[in-house]
């Protein structure tokens, strides 16, 4: 596993992510990222991609490696350069496909976002059949351990979005789909 290169500049997600933020959830990252080389290092795994290392692993390994790929995976769904909006392409008819609109996409995310705890992960998947669903899971936890490909994720977590303890979460996601790259989610499908 190569060292995360963020594909934007720090300060690219202003004004709905500021650069103090995205720099610490980088700096996390990296800790995150070192912390797992160190802990697979002289074993199986230290030379095996990212999923299968989740796919392989318990314990403490398991937790990096699953954290790894749920900060990775959030940071690498977003982009301010032609990102929000409506998407287009395969993701775009997709989404009319298996949801019928963006906006209730969104309702399902904020559904379902709204009955989880502080620093779940909610997650647009591509189901082993081919549809689309929303899954939701606490902590570390992600689709990457099931038969489901993600797509997008986004962290129920204030300190990401720079809210104070408390807030409604929900509240949150309308500053997240104004950053989702919508060709980024396209290229994860199968």
């Amino acid at each position: 596993m190569a060292k995360y290169q963020l594909p934007y500049p720090t300060s690219a997600l202003q004004p709905h992510l500021g650069t103090d933020v995205v720099i610490a959830q980088l700096a996390r990252l990296h800790a995150t990222q070192q912390a797992l080389h160190a802990g697979l290092a002289n074993t199986d795994l230290a030379q095996m991609e990212l999923d299968v290392v989740i796919a392989s692993s318990q314990g403490q390994h398991f937790e990096l490696a699953a954290s790894l790929a749920n900060q990775r995976f959030f940071l690498d769904g977003l982009c301010s350069s032609r990102s929000g909006g409506e998407p287009g392409g395969r993701i775009g008819e997709r989404i009319k496909n298996d949801f019928g609109t963006l906006g209730a996409l969104h309702d399902a995310f904020a559904q379902l976002a709204a009955g989880m705890p502080e620093g779940s992960w909610i997650w647009l998947v591509e189901q082993a059949d081919g549809r689309l669903a929303i899954t939701a899971h606490p902590r570390i936890g992600n689709p990457m351990t099931g038969t489901s490909r993600p797509l997008l994720t986004c962290p129920l977590d204030p300190a990401i979005w720079d809210e104070e303890d408390g807030a409604d979460l929900t509240q949150l996601l309308p500053r997240f789909w104004k950053l989702v790259n919508w060709d980024a989610v396209e290229r994860n499908l199968r």
